[in-house]
């Protein structure tokens, strides 16, 4: 449900909403996959350029802390 959340494959959501339910994907076990593609996501998305920011600074964050991120 976080994924589509984010991804916004039903309707669209608030930037707030889908910081949360990327920040809650990016701080549990998720897959590698899910990390990558939230990371190509954020990137590519240049139309919200705060909340790609905000994403792409807690992958770096996170990468810090947890050597398999990296």
């Amino acid at each position: 449900m976080l994924l589509k959340i984010f991804h916004q494959t039903e309707r669209p959501y608030d930037s707030s909403v889908r910081a949360s339910a990327a920040e809650i994907l990016l701080t549990t076990n998720t897959s590698e996959v899910t990390v990558r593609n939230i990371m190509l996501a954020a990137i590519g998305d240049q139309t919200q350029h705060e909340l790609c920011t905000f994403i792409l600074r807690k992958l770096v964050d996170l990468a810090k802390y947890n050597p398999e991120l990296r």
